[in-house]
């Protein structure tokens, strides 16, 4: 059984990458071992661990992230974020991990417009 886990790198990832990375879990989509759903300095993953494909819904993952937020908080910039692993429930070591990466350099954060004058 995968144990919960709160540990991860020093540095922590910056909560907007996190964010972004969160939102692309499709809940109604099923992923398997090595979906990633990282953006800029937020490792987001799903992995089995060499237990095989085990498919698993978007929900399941979206849910081990709100366990990770849940019992791993950390604050930057007066917001929380986070890093972990949680077990997702499908296989004894299927897990979503959320840790500190470096931003690749060809990730994207569109910007909002300038106001209108």
């Amino acid at each position: 059984m995968t144990t919960s886990r709160c540990r991860g790198s020093v540095r922590k990832a910056k909560p907007l990458d996190c964010d972004v990375a969160v939102s692309r879990i499709k809940v109604e989509d099923t992923y398997t071992n090595g979906s990633e759903f990282s953006y800029g300095e937020c490792l987001l993953e799903y992995r089995t661990s060499g237990q095989g494909t085990q498919r698993v819904s978007g929900q399941a993952i979206l849910d081990a992230v709100h366990r990770i937020y849940e019992k791993c908080p950390r604050h930057k910039a007066g917001r929380v974020t986070a890093r972990g692993s949680m077990g997702t429930g499908n296989c004894d070591a299927c897990h979503v991990t959320i840790n500190y990466r470096e931003a690749p350099s060809d990730d994207f954060v569109p910007q909002k417009p300038p106001p209108s004058e």
